[in-house]
């Protein structure tokens, strides 16, 4: 015989499924299936791909709007990148006023995990640039290209970034 759920246990599953149903959403945005997107924040965290900061947008308000438009709140989105919720507020009402990142080749390998913003000692646009360098060994130029920047400005961004982390180049 079958007993009645309880309005917490009701409440509790309607959630899980809300949750499912986000993370389906945010899989299909980023043309993955929900396995994918699972193994994917699992072995690297949430990654935005390289090509979306080639914009005039900020590296932090292109990260804010990625995860907006892929169904993140203010509060998961500050939660990802250890910014405090104001920061990304105001990134999300500035990044309005900027035009969107000109759409490039989609199929560059390069993918940026939102935990490199975990570092507050460095700038946003300091940990996409020393992470493109670092983590795929990448040349200054091509890193330039991918961002859609000067050369010159991403050397000094990077020096800047190893300076303030220590890291000898």
């Amino acid at each position: 015989m079958r007993t009645r759920s309880s309005k917490a246990e009701t409440s509790a599953a309607i959630e899980l499924l809300e949750q499912f149903s986000q993370a389906q959403r945010i899989a299909s945005a980023q043309g993955k299936d929900l396995s994918e997107l699972l193994a994917a924040v699992i072995t690297q965290g949430i990654s935005i791909p390289a090509t979306e900061f080639a914009s005039d947008r900020t590296p932090l308000e292109t990260i804010a709007v990625f995860l907006a438009t892929t169904g993140y709140k203010t509060s998961e989105i500050s939660a990802a990148t250890k910014r405090p919720s104001g920061t990304i507020t105001h990134a999300l009402q500035s990044a309005r006023k900027k035009k969107p990142a000109t759409k490039q080749n989609r199929e560059l390998p390069y993918n940026i995990p939102v935990s490199v913003m975990h570092d507050t000692r460095i700038s946003p646009a300091e940990a996409v640039i020393a992470y493109l360098r670092e983590h795929y060994a990448l040349p200054n130029i091509t890193v330039a290209n991918i961002l859609g920047r000067d050369q010159r400005n991403t050397w000094q961004l990077y020096k800047s970034a190893c300076k303030k982390r220590e890291v000898r180049t």
